[in-house]
């Protein structure tokens, strides 16, 4: 996968919650980035 940062992880939770929603689902937007973020500033 190679090096990402927490700024990735985040874009790609998003983009997840994004296409979620077109297939139909009923995501919580802005669940999962911060649940992400909340994660991240515990163990920094």
């Amino acid at each position: 996968m190679g090096y990402c940062t927490p700024f990735d992880v985040l874009k790609v939770l998003s983009a997840l919650e994004m296409t979620l929603a077109k297939f139909g689902q009923a995501p919580r937007f802005g669940a999962a980035v911060k649940k992400a973020e909340e994660v991240y500033v515990k163990n920094v």
